[in-house]
Formats: C-alpha cells, sequence, structure tokens
C-alpha cells in the first residue's frame, strides 16, 4: 500500500512546531483511529454486547513524544476477547484430580453445569474467529484516508491559534 501527501503534511507539522504539532498530531490520529474501533465492534459476535462496548481507543505520546494510537479492548469486563480471537484447545476436566494429575485426598462434590450434576467434563474448545485481525485490516486504507484528511483540518486549526496566541 502506497500513501502519498504524508510528506507535506509532515513538513507543514513541523514547520508549526512545538505544542501546536502534537495537539494536530494527536487530534487527526484520535479522529483516524476510531474507523477500526468501529470496524472491529461490527465484527464482534454479539451475545451480551459486553465484548463490543469494551472495544476503545486510547492515544499517547511514546517516548520521543510522538502521539501513537491503540485500539482494543483495555477493560477487565469483556477479558474473553482473546479466547474468541485466538481461540483454545479441547480440555476434559476431573473434579476427583488437581490440575497437576494427583488424585485429591478428600471427598469432593460434583460439578453443576446446567442444572445438572456431573465428576468431569469435556470442553471442545473455541476455534479461533479472527474477528478482530481482519477487521482491523479491513479498514486501514480508510483510516488513512481519514487521518490525512483530519491532518490537513488539524494543521490549519493549529496554524490559526498559533497566530492569534503571537
Amino acid at each position: 500500500m502506497k500513501v502519498s501527501g504524508l510528506k507535506e503534511l509532515q513538513a507543514a507539522l513541523v514547520q508549526l512546531g512545538g505544542k501546536y504539532a502534537s495537539d494536530a498530531a494527536k487530534k487527526a490520529l484520535n479522529d483516524a483511529s476510531k474507523v477500526p474501533a468501529k470496524a472491529m465492534r461490527q465484527a464482534l459476535p454479539r451475545k451480551s454486547g459486553q465484548a463490543r462496548k469494551s472495544i476503545r481507543v486510547r492515544t499517547k505520546p511514546n517516548n520521543s513524544g510522538v502521539p501513537q494510537a491503540f485500539v482494543g479492548s483495555f477493560g477487565r469486563k469483556a477479558w474473553y476477547i482473546r479466547l474468541l480471537e485466538r481461540g483454545t484447545k479441547a480440555a476434559e476436566t476431573d473434579v476427583t484430580k488437581t490440575r497437576k494429575g494427583r488424585i485429591r485426598n478428600y471427598k469432593t462434590k460434583p460439578m453443576a453445569f446446567n442444572g445438572r450434576f456431573a465428576m468431569s467434563r469435556k470442553h471442545p474448545g473455541i476455534k479461533a474467529g479472527n474477528h478482530l485481525q481482519g477487521a482491523f485490516e479491513r479498514s486501514v486504507p480508510e483510516a488513512l484516508k481519514v487521518l490525512k484528511q483530519r491532518l490537513r483540518e488539524q494543521i490549519i486549526v493549529q496554524a490559526f491559534k498559533k497566530s492569534r496566541s503571537a
């Protein structure tokens, strides 16, 4: 993928300099990051809606002061998103044994599943979905278009602010 026009925008940011350039870049990056976030929300399967609500955009500067955007699930409520995205392998649990395979030395109680009791269960695993990664990759070209447009707008706005404060 080839992107044209960003060198001119970068030169304009350098000309703005300082706080004005970082504000313009941060606001433009934040707006452009909303495109993949929206696509990722729509790609997730909807059961309770908690996973979709947890997709957020975070923008913060790196060590050299350049703004970076992060798109993903940052909360603890939808911790299972990684299981939907990457999948899990099949597993069998047994109440009478520990995780290391040793037999417990006390009388165990059966597990309850859907109102029924059992001493063991077999989980078939979860097939990997690749919902988020695919949606992100499909939305990158549109996000770059939004980034260029918003960056042009923000450079003009920040240049106006700089001229008024000077």
